[in-house]
């Protein structure tokens, strides 16, 4: 564990006293939206596949033709193409993937997502997509929503099940994406609540605590006037999603209630082992590692003599 000098992780306990586990006719379906903090919970997913035996499987690609990285086609075509037999034996499906894809699964789909404030996560979408080559610094906001590497409203349009770019958003596709996220999402979660959501997820799939890196953060850095302005074209273009993550809101806390059933609590913490899910900390060399209780002190000890601040 060297050169980990200034990294973060997060320590985010397993929910327990929850009202349900996953039962063996169930699927957990992550609806990531583009940069709202997937990244980091579809590798902590995967990791929860292989310890507890719940095969994992991602629908790759991006969502409405948007930039997501060089030669990369649609989730959903991805996801179209699966044969049946990856179908019948997925339990836990992620992907930039919108609402409806149950209809394609033999199991009870569970739908999960996190949602983030839509202008925060248009402008991260844009620094993404300069630090990936998608664009320059010197395109500006308007001209890259013009030629698709972004599109207004993703969230809006994700959760709808909206398959096209090409498609309006209206005040009838933000009652059905309000809709479905309190009809068909078993836990709705938010960028700035994503401890307590994962608390609960974790619970739900019967997994232990986590210890999680940040996979994906945009580290380019722009003066404070184009900040301001890149907000203020982010707000025009999100329009819809911006009464959604308002409206969401008491959907997400009604979830969260039921969930827990008024009798949550959390594992005391060294209570039982803790899955190590982050890229950048190799533990015996494994890329996802397992704590054990009598050895978690150890760990977290070297950690901080490498340099990496743990969160609570």
């Amino acid at each position: 564990m060297s050169n980990l000098q200034g990294m973060e992780l997060s320590y985010i306990p397993s929910a327990s006293q929850i009202c349900d586990q996953i039962q063996d006719d169930e699927c957990v379906v992550f609806t990531h939206i583009p940069k709202a903090a997937g990244t980091t919970l579809d590798r902590l997913l995967k990791g929860i596949g292989m310890v507890n035996q719940l095969p994992w499987k991602r629908a790759y690609g991006t969502v409405y033709d948007q930039y997501l990285g060089e030669g990369k086609r649609e989730s959903l075509a991805d996801f179209l193409e699966w044969k049946e037999a990856a179908r019948q034996k997925v339990r836990i499906l992620t992907g930039h993937v919108p609402f409806g894809i149950h209809e394609h699964l033999p199991r009870k789909a569970k739908y999960v997502t996190i949602l983030r404030d839509p202008v925060s996560r248009t402008v991260s979408h844009y620094k993404m997509g300069i630090s990936r080559g998608g664009w320059s610094a010197d395109d500006s906001m308007e001209s890259v929503f013009e030629r698709g590497g972004l599109v207004s409203d993703v969230q809006v349009r994700m959760l709808a099940g909206v398959v096209s770019a090409e498609e309006t958003v209206t005040q009838q596709t933000l009652d059905t994406a309000l809709e479905n996220l309190s009809q068909h999402y078993m836990l709705v979660g938010f960028s700035n609540t994503f401890n307590e959501f994962t608390s609960l997820l974790l619970g739900y799939l019967g997994a232990p605590n986590a210890l999680l890196g940040n996979e994906q953060s945009a580290r380019v850095v722009l003066s404070d006037e184009q900040e301001q302005h890149l907000k203020h074209i982010a707000q025009e273009f999100n329009r819809w999603d911006s009464m959604l993550y308002e409206q969401a809101e008491a959907i997400a806390q009604q979830k969260s209630a039921q969930f827990r059933n008024g009798a949550w609590s959390e594992i005391n913490d060294k209570q039982q082992n803790t899955l190590v899910a982050s890229s950048q900390v190799r533990i015996q060399n494994k890329e996802y590692s397992i704590i054990q209780p009598n050895q978690f002190d150890l760990v977290i000890k070297k950690l901080f003599r490498s340099g990496v601040e743990i969160k609570t």
